[in-house]
């Protein structure tokens, strides 16, 4: 067969695979019964609704949480009916009991809405304040009779917390994530070391502890996304050796971002495992085209992201009728990334990505690069590998790309998508590290205790 033609058919093949299995696990989900998470809902939204919108998880960093879209998640849990399960999670819809009223173009109003009772006259309606943790409460008591739908992402993670909120709260899930998040991270790191030396090692971890992975532990909105991401990697390290063909690695993360991912940071799970993938490739005779290779694995993340969300919208047109989905889908899509003032766009959005989104990971990158040369030793050819030290500024403006691409999405979301910065943060200093430093310096061997530093005298 002709290598090319087999090529494609991998890809092809993996992808409907993939489509395969992420149907199958929201269906599954969707069978349990609403009853069976009733107690932990009505907890969570207690939970909620105590905390407040935009819930401060640290005032020293000023890190605020999306519990907003947290809402969301719950009352998507929720309204999950278990009679028509593949309907429920096509439609993600939100205040849905048997006997609600269906507004099906929730999709098509703008960046959000939600049905609320008037303060007033005490009835409902409908419209773009996005009170959603208010709108849980009411719906939970009875309150809201209108239903709305949410159907233009995958909503993978009702895969995950659907069947976890049967025996836990939010409370119980963030606890869990936090030690899941932890223990990856804390593996990573131990094997970067391993692999590619101690000041590597310490590098990632420094990124992984500045640049919101900790916070995101307290989120359903992103953690699927950040696990995703940690265990992409770990698995990447594990078989780095064995992984002939990274693009087609970062294809399959692609896809699987894609099922998890409310549109929050998606890149962290390109950029994340493929900075390492590049170092790791470096680090003894340098890597010829890496910048090239950061281009086409990048590509691949994009059609792997893009195509499972196109055909979640086209799954939806073809099986649930008159919904449109994919008309929604692409005008949602435009208008994320556009301002109806442009001179105003251009304004705002350089001040939110100086201001809002990269400072921290500036500050800590900064503070990295002066720390590096008192503990590393200097490269005696300071003539880096030029394509390495392109592949790595090119995955530090990934996010600036990802700001300035989705220049609405940033504004109004500058709180939860400064976390892309890790890219900023690791690329930046991975650049500076590959340029100035000897690779596997300070590196710990794995049969012994003591530190090895390459070129220095023992």
């Amino acid at each position: 067969m002709n290598p090319n033609v087999k090529q494609v058919l991998k890809y092809l093949g993996t992808f409907f695979g993939l489509i395969v299995i992420f149907n199958i696990l929201l269906l599954l989900s969707s069978t349990i019964p609403r009853e069976s998470v009733e107690k932990n809902v009505i907890e969570s939204a207690d939970v909620l609704n105590e905390e407040g919108p935009g819930y401060i998880f640290s005032e020293l960093f000023l890190i605020y949480m999306d519990t907003y879209t947290d809402a969301v998640v719950v009352n998507e849990i929720y309204s999950i009916d278990s009679t028509t399960p593949y309907e429920s999670y096509m439609k993600a819809r939100k205040n849905y009991k048997e006997d609600q009223t269906i507004f099906e173009q929730f999709e098509d109003i703008g960046e959000g809405v939600t049905a609320n009772i008037s303060e007033d006259d005490g009835q409902e309606y409908v419209d773009g304040n996005y009170d959603s943790i208010g709108e849980l409460q009411d719906f939970l008591k009875g309150d809201i009779k209108t239903s709305l739908t949410y159907g233009r992402y995958w909503h993978g993670y009702l895969s995950i917390y659907r069947p976890l909120f049967t025996i836990f709260n939010i409370k119980g899930i963030r606890t869990m994530q936090f030690v899941l998040t932890i223990s990856f991270i804390l593996a990573i790191v131990l094997l970067i070391n391993k692999k590619l030396g101690l000041l590597p090692a310490i590098i990632y971890c420094i990124a992984f502890c500045g640049c919101g992975f900790i916070s995101a532990t307290y989120s359903l909105q992103c953690g699927c996304l950040f696990l995703t991401t940690l265990i992409a990697t770990l698995i990447l390290l594990i078989r780095i050796d064995k992984i002939k063909d990274i693009h087609f690695f970062m294809f399959v993360v692609g896809m699987i971002a894609n099922y998890f991912d409310y549109l929050t940071v998606p890149l962290i799970s390109l950029g994340i495992p493929l900075s390492v993938w590049i170092f790791y490739k470096s680090k003894d005779k340098g890597f010829e085209k890496a910048w090239k290779v950061v281009i086409m694995a990048s590509i691949a993340w994009l059609a792997g992201y893009a195509g499972a969300w196109i055909f979640k919208w086209a799954q939806y047109d073809l099986t649930i009728a008159g919904s449109g989905m994919l008309d929604i889908g692409f005008r949602q899509s435009f208008y994320r990334m556009t301002r109806n003032n442009q001179t105003a766009y251009y304004k705002n959005i350089v001040s939110t990505i100086i201001v809002d989104c990269l400072p921290v990971a500036s500050v800590f990158a900064i503070a990295t690069c002066v720390l590096l040369p008192f503990i590393g030793n200097i490269r005696k050819q300071i003539m880096a590998d030029n394509h390495v030290v392109k592949a790595f500024l090119l995955i530090m403006a990934m996010p600036i790309v990802w700001y300035s691409v989705l220049a609405n999405h940033t504004l109004l979301h500058y709180y939860f998508v400064y976390r892309h910065s890790i890219l900023f943060y690791l690329g930046g200093v991975l650049a500076f590290y590959y340029a100035c430093f000897e690779n596997g310096n300070l590196k710990i061997k794995a049969d012994s205790n003591s530190l090895n530093t390459k070129g220095a005298k023992k």
